[in-house]
């Protein structure tokens, strides 16, 4: 636009000038194309002399293709190409001294991306072995004391180690000053210098673990253990860009237990582990849920959550020693919302909805929190209770197969409960077995039960290296079974409409948001019964999660690009985001779950109050 108006280039543009599209003669054009050449190689000028400024003149490496007696040269050569009438070989030359020039002010503008990168990559991995060396000594049992090992003595002391850190420190910081670079870049290079230094204050930790897996018995076994873990997170890393890869993962658990030695499971209770993956597997690979609402699959899977939760209250009521009144009542009471929910959905596509059929979806929302408090806190009726009582507003969000999701998810996750039931009773491979003493364990440490999780063994053990990652795997799968940061970033309204019939977006936001965290707050949940149940201890397990979220961050890191549309930048920078973030999100679904299997509202009391009064 500036040649075709007739004003100067734009200062900081970096455009080469698209001459096919104007119709001057070539000696008009090849003065244009000089003018955009001098332009982007000042540019270039001021990127070289900025970064020289900051940089000791020793260490300094230049861009070898263009240096300033090639770009003179360079120039010189076009402007006499121009005077002696060649003008389609001077528009040649400036198109190549333009790309040059590019890559150039590239290779200034990232000339710290390496160094960066590197501080960056030894304070992730110095983090990493830091969380190692305590999950070793606090909950391994292999750190039985702190002591310092002979050989160590006779090298290299504490005070040795930290004066040498000391003078690498101090050594960072005096060239990040002369240089007169940002402070980001004190914390980019001092925080690894500080988190190494922990690590190698802790070598004996290290030492000593060593020493005991040379002596391990089950060796082979924890290699494979951590072999398959760090190749599933490379999956998931995968499938965050292609979806395809959850079912990948998913086809390899499924088959993972035919093939274990260490399965405690009847056949029956495999089959049943493996066709709930296969089943979850077929999800990723379904198109994402964008669009018109399908009522077919709505009303589906509104059926199935009412046939899963029925079938499995029977079953449940055969195991169970007590049966209570309340708890049919709370069961009758949440099996109806679920059926209105699924009638209201239709309401929405034929006659739309009403005021007051509004204000139910409300209440069924609410009380999908309060109702399963009210419920025993036995593990199998009070996931029971959770798993319907967060039905019932899925359903009401949901505008396509969503619902099916969450009810093949619900079966999977109960049958990864009864599988990682077998790491607590190894004596019968039984579902029925199992089922009845889930139905004696209790979520609540107060109340009376077979196991509390103020009874939790005292290390952790390497089944739950597995238990961490099935987690982290399935919780991952919760979020793109139905869809990825695509489908997320185009919200669409039909999905809250039978909440809202007019634009809010706080309301319709948050109304989003909480149908996200539905399926991680029932994964979540069913952890929390698994560590009740093999009794694992929770700082430990999350610090497990916490390593494994890091492996996984590290590569993201590695994979934000700056370069291409911007949906692919933004959706680099998503993920990597998304996985910093897991930790902290993960510990906040912990502590919501706590509160819902633990917490009891006991309406017993309330009746005998009544009765007083």
């Amino acid at each position: 636009m500036a040649a075709v108006i007739g004003v100067n280039f734009p200062m900081n543009s970096v455009g080469i000038l698209p001459h096919d599209f104007l119709g001057l003669p070539d000696s008009v054009i090849a003065e244009m194309m000089y003018a955009n050449t001098r332009q982007i190689l000042t540019q270039y000028e001021v990127k070289l002399e900025m970064k020289k400024s900051t940089t000791l003149s020793i260490m300094f490496r230049p861009f070898s293709d263009l240096t300033p007696s090639k770009m003179e040269g360079a120039l010189r050569h076009i402007r006499n190409l121009i005077q002696s009438g060649n003008y389609q070989a001077a528009i040649t030359e400036c198109k190549t001294l333009m790309q040059i020039g590019l890559d150039g002010m590239n290779y200034y503008q990232t000339y710290d991306r390496l160094f960066l990168g590197g501080s960056i990559f030894c304070g992730y991995t110095g983090w990493m072995m830091y969380v190692l060396t305590l999950i070793l000594e606090i909950h391994s049992g292999i750190v039985r004391r702190r002591v310092k090992l002979d050989y160590k003595n006779q090298t290299v002391s504490d005070n040795t180690i930290i004066s040498i850190f000391a003078c690498i420190g101090l050594v960072i910081i005096a060239l990040l000053f002369v240089q007169s670079l940002p402070w980001t870049n004190y914390l980019y290079c001092l925080i690894p210098v500080m988190l190494w230094l922990s690590v190698c204050l802790r070598f004996d930790i290290l030492m000593q673990a060593y020493r005991y897996m040379l002596d391990m018995k089950n060796m082979k076994e924890f290699i494979i253990v951590v072999i398959t873990t760090l190749l599933g997170l490379e999956i998931l890393v995968v499938g965050f860009f292609h979806r395809e890869m959850f079912s990948v993962g998913l086809v390899l658990m499924a088959i993972l237990p035919w093939i274990s030695s260490k399965d405690n499971n009847s056949k029956k209770q495999t089959m049943m582990w493996s066709l709930s993956c296969l089943l979850v597997s077929i999800f990723p690979l379904l198109p994402v849920v964008v669009g018109k609402r399908d009522l077919v699959c709505v009303q589906v899977g509104g059926v199935a959550v009412v046939f899963v939760t029925v079938y499995h209250h029977v079953t449940r009521l055969r195991n169970q020693r007590d049966r209570s009144t309340i708890d049919d009542a709370i069961f009758i009471f949440q099996i109806i919302c679920a059926i209105i929910s699924t009638i209201f959905s239709g309401y929405i596509v034929s006659v739309g909805m009403l005021l007051w059929q509004h204000g139910i979806s409300w209440c069924i929302l609410v009380c999908s929190f309060i109702v399963p408090l009210m419920s025993r806190s036995s593990i199998l009726c009070r996931l029971n209770s959770i798993f319907i009582s967060f039905s019932s507003p899925f359903i009401l969000l949901s505008i396509s197969y969503e619902i099916i999701f969450f009810v093949v998810l619900g079966i999977l996750l109960y049958n990864w409960l009864l599988t990682e039931c077998s790491q607590y009773c190894h004596l019968s491979k039984s579902s029925k077995v199992k089922q009845k003493l889930l139905e004696n364990i209790d979520f609540n440490p107060s109340t009376k039960g077979i196991s509390s999780s103020s009874s939790s063994q005292k290390y952790l053990v390497i089944s739950d290296i597995q238990r961490a990652f099935y987690f982290i795997f399935i919780i991952l799968t919760a979020f793109f079974g139905t869809g990825n940061i695509a489908s997320i970033n185009s919200f669409d309204p039909a999905s809250v409409l039978c909440f809202v019939s007019v634009f809010k977006p706080f309301i319709m936001g948050s109304l989003l948001l909480f149908k996200i965290v539905i399926p991680f707050l029932l994964v979540t949940c069913v952890l929390q019964a698994i560590r009740v149940v093999c009794q694992v201890p929770v700082q430990g397990l999350f610090m497990i999660i916490l390593l494994m979220s890091d492996c996984m961050a590290l590569n993201f890191f590695f994979l934000v690009q700056d370069y291409g549309s911007w949906l692919d930048i933004g959706s680099s920078i998503s993920h990597y985001v998304i996985v910093m973030c897991m930790i902290i999100f993960i510990m906040l679904l912990y502590v919501l779950s706590h509160i819902l299997t633990s917490f009891r509202i006991n309406l017993k009391l309330f009746n005998k109050r009544s009765e007083l009064l």
